[in-house]
């Protein structure tokens, strides 16, 4: 539709005057963010459209560099304005992993309003979203292989949904003790509000300086950075969070010039433990760091250990520093532009310091990200990794995160899990209390588990894991799909819902509870499940085998046929799996061959994955095995 021009606007029952940034109804008048109207208008310019989350950070935040939680919160905070409840939309809609959609009425002032037009369903266009995780190496993707593990005996037994309360059951997690602490994200006091990247890699820096604090529970970025920007209650973020006490702080920058305030918070009561001002300049952010880390520790009657000294260097010279920080913000809002534009600040990075690891380790990381995602050729990626990790390692063989990449190199572009094993155990070794240890755990018990095919390590690292990031989306996927593989029907529902109260649309995630109750024997609540999945072709994987289970042999078929015309050169894997499902297991094993050659990474839990039982007998599943560098199965 064409769009509505002017200062003065009606959308639904408001009236909007964007000169003045006012919201108005019934004689009650809203102010917003000057940022966040400009959201509103763009949304009035594209009304009726879905608009991604990269073309509003493109087109409303341009002038500066934010991650996605800014467009998060600025539809928030349009959402309180009118009055919209994102349960039951009248404003604006969430278009799972697309983007928004306004869907209010729009009109110049005094005019009737007229309807937008509507838009294909969400399932005919997929964009990239950010992802949301502390390690930038999750499982969720690899999980995949399961998704058809509904052939098996279903299982009958009375089982309700678990409501969000008895969710928190996933975890067996201890009342907090004084001796736990989230940091929160720094807030940027900046003039220009464009140094949110110095400020998040601060509060990122405290965490990983705290994380090696003797004795002190320490909160992930992933979960203590959920409430940046969030007016919520001391007392409700500590609770989510499981811990006893709060780190905030801001951040204002003038050229070199730094003002930091810090400030340790008693959840329990909103005591205040401690409040520093720090003024320092920007080249100085280092020691400060650290001071303020040792500062907190002795607030709270605990010690920094000799770890955190002996930690990798960052680099030395201020410009590549954030140079750094600003590669990092950007490689964690995860699309496929910003992927390309983070390797772009690393590759300046190490123009600028090419003797800090650190920065080469990052490079290389960058580089097998967008391997393992078809983001970049194979070959390609392949080299320009192993040369960037290469080179950091000649400077630093002590480099946690440079083994670290190495692992994942080894296991994500060559397939030598052997090799990935060894990196992870090194990476650990190194520096046992880091962020990349605790992926390095992860990624090391699910090659252990791809191995062996045993998953009792593996769900125990996650249900761990969880207790430090309470609120990370994909470890609870992750612990769900593991628990579904090891049978644990209840336990894995519950961990689904955990991470519905978190994002009800994550992806896979509904596909997946789908199969759970279909393994419960709940048919017809398995099919409204999987229907809400919005990714197409683990939609399709699903309901074929939902179809078939319930002895719908046409529109199973239908799926099937669907999923292979559709998805077939990127997803065998998937089809190989729904034909064992089927008992169809020549075209079986001749979709794993293809899965092969197509280097499908859901090959990773092949030898996890119940439907492909039926298989383990052929010779050429275990000449794939050995192809795959797994060990074999051994004859009943």
């Amino acid at each position: 539709m064409a769009a509505v021009v002017g200062t003065r606007l009606r959308i639904g029952d408001f009236r909007i005057d964007t000169s003045s940034d006012e919201v108005s109804a019934g004689g009650v008048v809203t102010r917003v963010e000057p940022r966040t109207m400009r959201l509103l208008q763009y949304l009035v310019a594209r009304a009726g459209e879905v608009v991604s989350i990269d073309e509003l950070l493109n087109q409303v935040w341009a002038d500066v560099v934010v991650t996605p939680d800014s467009v998060y919160q600025s539809i928030a905070a349009l959402r309180r304005a009118l009055g919209d409840d994102p349960k039951s939309p009248r404003y604006i809609v969430n278009v799972p992993r697309r983007g928004y959609r306004l869907v209010a009425a729009v009109a110049p002032w005094d005019e009737p309003v007229a309807v937008p037009p509507s838009v294909p369903p969400a399932t005919q266009t997929t964009i990239e979203v950010a992802r949301t995780t502390a390690s930038r190496w999750p499982l969720a993707w690899l999980g995949g292989s399961a998704l058809l593990v509904v052939a098996l005996a279903l299982v009958y037994w009375r089982f309700d949904k678990p409501t969000s309360d008895t969710a928190a059951a996933v975890v067996n997690q201890e009342a907090p003790n004084a001796k736990s602490v989230a940091v929160l994200a720094f807030v940027d006091l900046s003039e220009k509000k464009d140094q949110e990247y110095f400020s998040d890699g601060l509060s990122e820096e405290l965490i990983n300086e705290l994380s090696h604090v003797a004795d002190l529970r320490v909160i992930a970025r992933t979960s203590s950075f959920q409430f940046k920007g969030r007016n919520e209650d001391m007392r409700s973020i500590a609770a989510k969070l499981g811990v006893a006490n709060l780190l905030e702080g801001s951040v204002r920058t003038v050229g070199n010039d730094l003002r930091i305030t810090a400030q340790l918070n008693r959840a329990a009561d909103g005591m205040h433990l401690w409040s520093q001002t720090y003024d320092r300049k920007r080249d100085k952010i280092f020691d400060t760091q650290r001071e303020i880390a040792s500062t907190v520790a002795a607030a709270m009657n605990v010690a920094l250990t000799t770890g955190a000294q002996a930690r990798e260097p960052r680099p030395s010279n201020i410009e590549a520093y954030n140079l750094m920080l600003q590669g990092d913000y950007i490689f964690y809002r995860g699309s496929k532009s910003d992927n390309e534009k983070a390797v772009e600040y690393y590759h300046r990075l190490v123009t600028l310091e090419p003797t800090c690891a650190l920065a080469w380790a990052k490079l290389a990381g960058a580089y097998v990200w967008r391997g393992s995602e078809g983001e970049i050729p194979h070959a390609e990626a392949l080299a320009k990794a192993q040369d960037a990790v290469g080179r950091a390692l000649s400077i630093n063989s002590n480099s946690a995160k440079a083994h670290y990449v190495l692992g994942n190199l080894n296991r994500l572009l060559v397939w030598d899990k052997d090799a990935a094993t060894r990196e992870y155990e090194r990476t650990i070794a190194l520096d046992p209390f880091g962020d990349d240890a605790a992926s390095a755990k992860q990624n090391l018990a699910f090659v252990e588990a791809g191995k062996t095919g045993q998953l009792g390590n593996l769900v125990n690292v996650f249900q761990q894991d969880a207790i430090r990031n309470p609120l990370n989306a994909p470890d609870f996927f992750n612990l769900g799909y593991f628990q579904f593989l090891a049978g644990n029907l209840d336990q894995s529902a519950i961990a689904f819902c955990k991470l519905f109260d978190l994002n009800s649309q994550f992806a896979d995630a509904q596909a997946y509870y789908g199969l759970v109750l279909l393994a419960m024997g709940k048919t017809s609540e398995a099919l409204t499940a999987a229907n809400k999945e919005m990714d197409e072709p683990v939609k399709l994987r699903a309901l074929s085998s939902i179809y078939w289970a319930a002895a719908r042999r046409r529109e199973s078929d239908a799926a099937l046929q669907t999923l292979r015309v559709k998805f077939g050169d990127v997803a065998a894997f998937s089809v190989a799996a729904v034909y064992s499902n089927r008992g169809e297991l020549g075209a079986a094993m001749e979709w794993l061959e293809r899965a092969n050659r197509q280097r499908d990474s859901y090959l990773e839990s092949i030898k996890l994955d119940p439907v492909l039982r039926p298989l383990h007998r052929d010779p050429r599943f275990q000449s794939l095995l050995r192809d795959l560098k797994l060990p074999p199965i051994a004859s009943p």
